[in-house]
């Protein structure tokens, strides 16, 4: 009976899944009222068993943070990079991503992207939309499940002098 019970535990574990849903989720380079966040951003993770069936699941918003910052639990938190192994290598790096199967059902991105120069912001805008376009085609999504926009904001600086 045990035996079947943590095989039955085994068997969800390997068919569960977690999802991660962000919508409203807008960011600007220029604080606009003391964030650089919107007020309406909305994430939630979700543990899935069966590919349809909620364990447990967590929205995270605004207020949210803002009750985590006000309790004072995360005030201390420090990371220490430094005693990071530093013989990460690529190998590695794709052995994990082999592992880590992740599916994307989804996407739907409308990105503004500016810089200070006309230039960076003319090479970044294809690279980034190149390597997005790249991760979906081979993840598999069908086009009418995505949207992929990116828009250049282009710095309106005078260029020569009247």
């Amino acid at each position: 009976m045990v035996f079947l019970f943590i095989l039955l535990i085994i068997i969800l574990l390997i068919t569960s899944k977690i999802k991660i849903e962000i919508s409203n989720f807008k960011f600007t380079s220029k604080k606009i009222k003391s964030s650089y966040l919107n007020d309406k951003y909305n994430i939630k993770i979700e543990f899935v068993i069966l590919s349809k069936i909620p364990i447990l699941w967590v929205n995270i918003n605004k207020k949210k943070i803002q009750k985590l910052e006000e309790s004072g639990k995360f005030k201390n938190i420090n990371i220490n990079f430094k005693n990071v192994k530093k013989d990460i290598s690529i190998k590695k790096i794709k052995q994990v991503q082999k592992q880590i199967n992740i599916q994307i059902k989804k996407f739907n991105l409308k990105l503004e992207l500016g810089t200070d120069s006309t230039i960076l912001t003319s090479m970044i805008i294809p690279t980034i939309s190149s390597i997005i376009s790249i991760i979906l085609a081979r993840k598999r999504i069908e086009p009418s499940n995505s949207y992929l926009r990116i828009k250049p904001i282009y710095n309106k600086r005078k260029f020569t002098k009247s």
